[in-house]
């Protein structure tokens, strides 16, 4: 998915796109100790204010039974359309995948943060320490493989494992994460292939590969039937305008383009609940590059639509 750290307010580095947005950086080391403690030491990003909305965001995620009911029904969901999928050959969830015959092997393309790995705890610290998102923070916690299970994730993997369906991560965690990113994964009991026989962890920087996650569907499509797409962002099941390029979307342009594949939505596109950070955010904030908090809270709010008494 590409998406942005929005709740996180004042951000200036898109880093999901999952989702992520690519970075250049040279290749983590763990923290030592790897203790938050250490997280001090960081630079800081933007101050922000407390505010509602961010600690709200993080509690739900971490709290909320809705969170894990809405989660573990879309994965079982996902599931069953899987099985659907796999006995209809004309089958494919990938826009980019439209010569037939297809391939016979079978993928589903996933998302990672947020999608399959929980990164709440990194932004509950953000939220604690009043901070807006900074790469080395982001790394900080990278090295630290300590991103949790989002429920439901790990039984859809092991279904599909399962019906010999391959489970690519298209994540926009950048290729010098992605040996710490392959590491928590294999700890939360996700089995992957050697990377030199079958890399099914593409990230972005990868083969000249952007945060746009257009060009890695099709490297998998070119090879495989996609039977399923998973992700949290809108950018996971197809591009929109990238947003810090001016004329940026707006949620309307944003709301055009996913409503033109209504059909998608729960047969072959499943959407996981993100309410800490997404490129929707983005999209309403014309000044997102601003390290200006106040500006940033200003223009939500002029979103915002109430009524009048």
């Amino acid at each position: 998915m590409r998406s942005t750290f929005g709740i996180v307010a004042g951000l200036t580095v898109l880093m999901f796109s999952g989702s992520a947005m690519a970075e250049v950086c040279a290749p983590i080391q763990p923290p030592s100790p790897a203790v938050f403690p250490d997280f001090k030491k960081l630079p800081k990003g933007l101050v922000i204010r407390d505010a509602h909305d961010r600690t709200t965001g993080v509690l739900w995620f971490q709290t909320a039974a809705e969170y894990r009911v809405d989660s573990l029904a879309k994965y079982r969901q996902a599931a069953s359309a899987l099985d659907q999928a796999l006995a209809d050959h004309d089958w494919t969830a990938a826009t980019e995948q439209t010569a037939k015959p297809f391939p016979k092997p079978t993928a589903v393309i996933m998302d990672l943060d947020e999608t399959v790995l929980d990164n709440s705890r990194f932004q509950g610290e953000l939220v604690k320490r009043r901070e807006g998102y900074n790469s080395a923070a982001w790394k900080y916690w990278v090295s630290m493989e300590e991103a949790g299970l989002v429920p439901g994730a790990l039984q859809f993997i092991e279904h599909a494992k399962a019906k010999g369906v391959t489970v690519f991560f298209v994540t926009n965690r950048t290729s010098c994460m992605e040996a710490a990113t392959r590491s928590n994964l294999i700890k939360l009991g996700i089995k992957l292939p050697d990377p030199s026989a079958s890399d099914t962890v593409l990230t972005s920087e990868e083969q000249g590969w952007t945060s746009d996650k257009t060009d890695r569907r099709a490297y998998v499509a070119k090879s495989y039937r996609v039977l399923l797409l998973i992700g949290d962002d809108l950018n996971d099941f197809v591009a929109s305008k990238e947003p810090l390029i001016p004329p940026a979307p707006t949620p309307a342009d944003r709301t055009t383009l996913a409503e033109k594949y209504l059909d998608q939505w729960g047969t072959r596109w499943f959407l996981i609940s993100n309410p800490l950070y997404g490129s929707w955010e983005t999209a309403t904030n014309s000044n997102n590059q601003k390290r200006d908090d106040a500006i940033l809270l200003q223009e939500k709010n002029d979103l915002v639509k109430g009524f009048k008494p």
